[in-house]
């Protein structure tokens, strides 16, 4: 029993200092972007080394939490040591120059990575090491994010364990406790927003108002979520056409990023866009900025840039929500809240997940619209995940 609350106390202590590590350096990284922004014609000579480190230096040239979501479904050997150096370094690099990728898709590799190490004891048998990447995968999520409550339900979520034992949850709570702890005691920084309220007199008509516009909304997020993987697929398969080489295709799509950073006023859309996400919340949008959101990270990750697509799902989903908003006459941060959880939810696959995570960043009081929001569009988006090949049903 001891080595069962041990093992997840070094997860979190790993996942937690990693991680921490992680995001103050992309802070910094980042800043010295936004003071530096020709930096941009960086982006050729980063997607060709990006490509060509991963090709000879990741396993089998692929880094992603896909081969993390094999290793716990069919372990075949502790994950490579470079695995971690490598998203870490990658990462900063893409968003040292501007490309218009994520965050917390590197974090979730780099926590898993970093404590999947801990396997190489001969002490830790298979069932041990699953148990430590699940972990990792929920402290990496806890950490970069903040939420606790999504954090510990997305690790076993997007594994899709069955049956869920009582002691892996304490497992994994605890591990994502100390990883948090560790996070906000080095200052890191996670998305803070207004909670979403209703005056408690508030009419029936104004929440069945509220209801009906988050009905209308889904069909929008919908079409986010599938615009993002049909889009991201196409300019893969137009690159892949080209060359194999994922050193020749970042550099094709670096010098084309920077092409259009150069010609056209895209500021907008490098890096992560966390400001126009909280901009979002309260102010107008322009119709066409997550369209070019989504274009210009599809095109960023099919190029093999690094970074994740959480928070640029989150930015395509709140400017979505606040454009349908403009017609609902409501001017409230619903629909943006709720596009951002529901887009990523829907592309994840993650919708249990995702509800636990609005209420957690907006307050419970936007839970039954989430619950309607964040399932719906997740049945309506397709097949298509960020993670699995396929995924059809509800876990």
């Amino acid at each position: 029993m001891t080595k069962k609350l041990i093992l997840p106390a070094l997860v979190g202590l790993a996942s937690g200092f990693a991680v921490s590590l992680f995001m103050l350096s992309l802070e910094w990284v980042t800043t010295f972007h936004y003071l530096h922004p020709m930096t941009i014609l960086g982006l050729p000579a980063i997607g060709f080394l990006v490509g060509w480190a991963h090709r000879y230096y990741g396993k089998s040239g692929i880094t992603e939490t896909g081969l993390i979501l094999e290793e716990i479904h069919q372990p075949m050997k502790t994950l490579p040591a470079p695995f971690a150096p490598l998203v870490y370094a990658s990462t900063l690099l893409s968003h040292l120059v501007g490309a218009s990728a994520g965050r917390e898709g590197a974090a979730v590799q780099i926590s898993t990575a970093i404590s999947d190490q801990l396997s190489r004891s001969k002490k830790v048998s298979e069932a041990d090491r699953k148990e430590i990447l699940i972990l990792g995968l929920c402290s990496g999520f806890a950490g970069a994010i903040g939420t606790p409550w999504a954090a510990i339900i997305f690790g076993f979520e997007l594994v899709r364990k069955k049956p869920i034992r009582p002691i892996l949850v304490l497992q994994s709570a605890i591990s994502v406790g100390i990883a948090l702890m560790i996070t906000r005691l080095l200052h890191v920084s996670h998305f803070e927003f207004n909670s979403f309220t209703i005056r408690p007199d508030a009419p029936l008509k104004l929440i069945l108002k509220a209801l009906l516009w988050t009905l209308i909304a889904i069909p929008f997020f919908v079409f986010i979520v599938r615009g993002f993987f049909m889009s991201t697929h196409g300019i893969k398969s137009a690159l892949d056409r080209i060359t194999l080489n994922p050193a020749y295709r970042g550099l094709m799509g670096g010098a084309l990023l920077a092409g259009l950073f150069w010609i056209f006023p895209l500021q907008l859309f490098q890096g992560l866009g966390i400001g126009v996400i909280q901009d979002a919340m309260i102010a107008s949008q322009v119709w066409t900025t997550p369209l070019f959101k989504m274009g210009l990270t599809a095109l960023t990750l099919a190029s093999g840039f690094k970074g994740g697509e959480f928070i640029p799902l989150f930015f395509m989903g709140a400017t979505t929500g606040r454009l349908v908003d403009r017609y609902s006459g409501m001017e409230s941060m619903l629909l943006p809240a709720l596009g951002c959880v529901s887009v990523f939810g829907a592309a994840a696959k993650t919708p249990i997940t995702c509800c636990v995570l609005a209420i957690e960043l907006f307050g419970w009081k936007i839970a039954p619209f989430a619950l309607v929001s964040v399932f719906l569009t997740y049945l309506l988006s397709g097949p298509r995940s960020l993670y699995h090949e396929k995924s059809t049903s509800i876990p």
